[in-house]
């Protein structure tokens, strides 16, 4: 077999410049580093500890866009609310999901995009603007008896899925585009579109229900999307911004020239196993594109995120409060976790009983450290540690277990991750900065991963992607503390930046 190492990064001309043949009768799915694409991921959100979210999406394009919003709560990515959002012409929706008293998580706008079900009023400000909000749900996994409480739902990811476009001259279109006003033409009418008929009420009642596709355009015109999201705590006085991840040529067009991915809402559809089956990545090694094809939708959005490693930085110098986490989201991981027994390349299932089921979907990595003047250290096989101890313990391998993971290597969390989803690291540190390399293999580790769970993805064409499905970034904070301003006072000081983290992608091919 051949070993190809292959960067996951695509570009938007090299897309365009994908052969199609007559196995592949559309560009195979990829991952656009231009940030434009027809289905994005946001990698976190937290309304945690004081966190607020603030979330956007842009339509860049000139037709009228159907995108499911599906907020995704961290442990075992069960949905906490989704709808459908009607995106008009270079129209962009922004919302921030914030803490509520009981310690879950809210969506809260004052964006007046069309959504359905319609984002209910709380409040009309003495401008006018109205305050919408809606509280997230624990419905999908309140038999986990460890722990089904509503703050799970306060840190999580976001999925935003393409499920259809409309000419906006056409009434569907139509209905969503913003007036002088800035607010739409009449979102009721898509409302409508989802309701029961009843007779005597407008024509476009129940069209949707009776049709998902009724005034779309006749073929699939998708992409153009993008977003980002700024994770802010006011009382900690910090900041940072993060890309969503743009896949593009995700509808699977193989069946005819509409995926039927536009679904009522109440439906936890499409999701990610409605991808295309073929995937296009970016061979660094000599500048072309390989295409390979997957068994089903889940395993195509698996191998894009595919990387034997996570390599990034770390700081934690105390002469500047300086702290780090490393967030690292396993997009596609429930839907290899749930059975009986785990499905490569994750090696354990989730159990939701956790004290009698043994674990909660842990998946054991190998970490190692070096400082800035190529000083290595690996983390111990023996010997006392000092309290509190780290999440790693000497001579075994740190595990984590989530579908959203914060890796902190500071003595606190910078960004504020509550207990459920943050794993230290700091115990291990004899440097206050440098890089790390996160090994998602398996081969490294100090007790090796069972036969019969290897950290490999198979193509539907004898191919092999290595590692796991994994995506996020870094986030590094200094605290400088406070500092007299000489006319608001004593004000924070203190910076955070977000940085993407590297991968190596490695396809064994024949």
């Amino acid at each position: 077999m051949k070993k190809q190492a292959m960067s996951l990064a695509v570009t938007a001309a090299l897309l365009g410049g994908a052969v199609s043949t007559l196995a592949q009768p559309q560009p195979g799915m990829s991952i656009n580093e231009g940030g434009l694409g027809e289905t994005l991921i946001y990698p976190f959100y937290s309304a945690a500890n004081g966190n607020d979210t603030y979330v956007h999406i842009v339509n860049t394009t000139s037709l009228t866009k159907a995108v499911k919003v599906r907020f995704i709560e961290s442990q075992n990515s069960d949905e906490v609310l989704d709808f459908n959002l009607y995106l008009s012409p270079q129209d962009e929706w922004a919302a921030v999901v914030t803490g509520t008293p009981d310690g879950g998580a809210l969506v809260r706008t004052v964006d007046n995009s069309c959504t359905v079900p319609a984002i209910p009023e709380v409040d009309v400000l003495a401008d006018g603007t109205i305050i919408r909000a809606k509280e997230f749900v624990n419905f999908e996994y309140l038999d986990d008896t460890f722990d089904n409480s509503i703050e799970r739902t306060s840190e999580g990811y976001i999925e935003m899925i393409e499920m259809g476009q409309w000419d906006p001259t056409s009434a569907v279109g139509a209905a969503a585009v913003h007036g002088a006003d800035g607010v739409p033409a009449n979102c009721a009418a898509l409302v409508s579109a989802w309701t029961a008929p009843i007779i005597g009420l407008p024509d476009l009642q129940g069209a949707w229900l009776a049709n998902p596709a009724y005034d779309q355009l006749t073929t699939w015109d998708g992409g153009g999307l993008y977003g980002y999201g700024v994770l802010i705590n006011v009382d900690n006085g910090t900041a940072f911004g993060m890309d969503a991840t743009a896949v593009v040529n995700f509808a699977d067009l193989s069946q005819g020239p509409l995926p039927n991915l536009h679904t009522e809402p109440g439906n936890i559809e499409p999701g990610l196993n409605d991808a295309q089956l073929n995937v296009t990545v970016f061979n660094a090694i000599d500048s072309t594109t390989e295409t390979y094809a997957m068994t089903t939708g889940t395993d195509a959005v698996s191998a894009l995120f595919m990387t034997d490693v996570i390599i990034n930085d770390y700081v934690v110098d105390p002469d500047i409060n300086a702290a780090t986490d490393w967030i690292i989201n396993f997009p596609t991981k429930k839907d290899y976790t749930q059975g009986p027994s785990p499905i490569s390349p994750f090696s354990s299932v989730w159990g939701p009983n956790a004290a009698e089921d043994g674990g909660i979907a842990c998946e054991p990595v190998s970490l190692f450290f070096w400082d800035r003047e190529e000083a290595f250290e690996d983390t111990p096989s023996e010997g006392p540690i000092f309290s509190p101890a780290p999440d790693i313990i000497p001579g075994e391998d740190l595990e984590i277990c989530k579908e959203v993971n914060v890796i902190s290597f500071g003595s606190t969390s910078a960004v504020q991750a509550s207990s459920r989803i943050d794993y230290g690291v700091s115990g291990f540190l004899d440097y206050t900065e440098g890089w790390a390399l996160l090994d998602l293999t398996g081969a490294q580790l100090v007790t090796p991963l069972p036969v019969t769970s290897p950290r490999e993805l198979d193509t539907a064409d004898g191919n092999v992607f290595t590692g796991l499905p994994a995506t996020g970034f870094a986030v590094f904070e200094y605290v400088n503390g406070q500092i007299i301003d000489p006319v608001d006072g004593i004000v924070k000081a203190n910076y955070e930046a977000a940085v993407e983290h590297k991968t190596v992608t490695t396809v064994f091919t024949d």
